[in-house]
């Protein structure tokens, strides 16, 4: 009796009457423990390509970068009228996409497994360090999150249902959701494109094909000529594509192909499999344990509905094959196929407490398999959390999706900004960025220190038809250029390196408050510094007393 009470109890608040209910608290916890904490800097260089663009867009100057992203600025613009800060409207932009995810990631599961399952994967996905660091940071990955379960729940419809109209009808909404999500971030588009295709195929009516294919094309056309316009038009924004996809000097360059290809191949394969368990953390484990299980006699009365096991290979691999063997530097691409990997975690998790259960008192199965779910849950979600807001002892990496990341980058440049304006004038300093880094470079100065005269070397995947060497900056206007130039009213040369470690001479150097480092500098008043310095490459010092020939 007692068993039976909690059993109804359990399925009397999470029926459909609690559901938004429920819905609306985890919302609530969304909101709040994306919003404290958040970046309060724009997080990395493609952030403030982001900001950039809200000011003026045009892809031929990288704002944004290419393909353009075109419809995520047009959804921030109104926000950043309001809030007059750019960092703080694309954050609100993607706390706003997080609780959208939340919506659409527990209806998909719900629609593809079951109710249980879906608010398992609720719970693995709102304190997942990789979609908590997405939602407070001025990046559009989780974008990816929103749209790709949008698109996945109609096409799955698409698949199964029974009714040839609905089946229809979820086609033409999956068509619209794609093409919308292309206009956030394009690349969903390529990896949504084969579990589109099929759901298309099963239809076997050409016309059903030619309508989608309109949709979607006719979606895609609205944000793309419009980015074209502005960007100076198709030519100029074709330009600045094909520099960036279709050279060398552009992403080929970070791909297995352009080097050592096991050892790139290797390197890539490890940095998604390192982002995914600690996306996961210990449900990740326990979903190892319950791999290994179904390699037991048992897989046969546990193997999932082959259509769906299908359906969610055709999602994940399609994004798995590409940053494998084409580019992965950035944690959030992996966002796109969160929301598949993240379901079935769910359903293994859920199949792992039936089986642990199962060895207990038929009596008590249903009961037991309930508390050993909120159990699981509960430690799952525990060490998600203590991996996230975990501060750590050493090196805090950039790239690594956790709150340490977001703190140290709030701290360096809260630092860095006020020091650079107390000791440095701008009509006598100038900055140089060593080389492009994704955490920070010449668009970091750029945007926060427009006063200063910034320059920084040309790097691939930017239309550069004269083999400029470098690129300069200044009152937010970036130009490309020949020769870094020092004219004899400069006296102090700031060089940002890829980290704030020790400075060795012949810099100059100012500590960095709060042990972060050093601030290495050339002290352009001493002659012999201004000599050092003409002598390196495609630097021009201009001074009298200084012929370069």
């Amino acid at each position: 009796m007692k068993i039976k009470s909690y059993s109804k109890f359990w399925h009397r608040i999470f029926t459909v009457r609690y559901e938004k209910c429920w819905l609306g608290i985890v919302v609530l916890i969304v909101i709040i423990s994306r919003w404290l904490g958040r970046s309060l800097y724009l997080y990395n260089t493609d952030s403030v390509l982001y900001a950039l663009s809200l000011d003026k867009y045009d892809v031929s100057i990288q704002q944004p970068h290419p393909p353009g992203y075109a419809l995520y600025v047009l959804f921030t613009k109104p926000i950043y009228w309001l809030v007059n800060d750019a960092n703080t409207a694309l954050v609100i932009t993607s706390i706003i996409f997080s609780v959208l995810s939340v919506y659409a990631i527990f209806y998909l599961a719900k629609k593809i497994t079951n109710i249980k399952i879906a608010w398992v994967s609720l719970g693995l996905i709102v304190f997942a360090p990789l979609f908590w660091f997405h939602g407070q940071v001025a990046m559009n990955y989780v974008t990816d999150v929103f749209f790709s379960a949008w698109v996945g729940f109609h096409l799955y419809d698409a698949l199964t249902s029974d009714q040839p109209k609905k089946r229809w009808r979820s086609l033409m909404w999956a068509s619209i959701a794609l093409g919308l999500g292309g206009g956030f971030r394009p690349t969903l588009v390529l990896f949504m494109a084969p579990l589109w295709l099929w759901s298309i195929w099963v239809q076997r009516r050409w016309r059903i094909g030619l309508i989608n294919f309109g949709i979607l094309s006719g979606i895609t056309l609205s944000w793309l000529l419009p980015a074209a316009y502005l960007s100076g038009g198709l030519i100029d924004f074709w330009h600045a594509v094909a520099a960036m996809f279709f050279t060398k000097s552009g992403i080929y360059d970070f791909s297995v192909f352009s080097g050592d290809f096991w050892v790139r191949l290797g390197q890539h394969l490890r940095w998604i499999a390192e982002h995914l368990v600690v996306n996961f953390g210990l449900a990740a484990v326990l979903v190892a344990i319950f791999i290994i299980y179904l390699f037991a006699p048992h897989w046969e009365k546990l193997k999932s509905d082959r259509l769906t096991s299908l359906f969610w290979l055709v999602w994940i691999m399609p994004a798995l094959i590409f940053y494998t063997l084409i580019i992965f530097n950035m944690s959030g691409y992996l966002l796109v196929i969160l929301p598949a990997v993240t379901i079935v975690i769910a359903g293994a998790l859920v199949g792992l407490a039936k089986q642990i259960v199962a060895v207990l008192p038929q009596k008590q199965m249903q009961a037991n398999q309930l508390r050993m779910i909120v159990i699981m849950m509960i430690l799952v979600m525990g060490v998600n959390i203590l991996v996230y807001i975990g501060q750590p002892t050493g090196f805090v990496e950039m790239q690594r999706s956790t709150h340490s990341s977001i703190a140290r980058d709030n701290y360096i440049w809260q630092t860095v900004f006020p020091l650079i304006r107390e000791n440095f004038h701008p009509q006598s300093t100038i900055i140089g960025i060593e080389k492009p880094y994704v955490s920070w470079g010449l668009q970091h100065f750029q945007y926060y220190l427009p006063e200063y005269l910034t320059y920084g070397k040309f790097f691939g995947g930017f239309y550069n038809p004269d083999n400029k060497a470098w690129f300069m900056a200044y009152q937010r206007q970036i130009t490309l250029i020949d020769n870094l130039v020092i004219a004899p009213t400069d006296k102090k040369l700031i060089i940002i390196r890829n980290n704030w470690g020790q400075v060795t001479p012949p810099l100059s150097r100012i500590v960095i408050p709060g042990n972060l480092g050093e601030l290495g500098y050339y002290d352009l008043t001493d002659l012999g510094t201004r000599e050092l310095v003409n002598d390196l490459d495609s630097i021009q010092v201009i001074d009298e007393q200084i012929n370069k020939d």
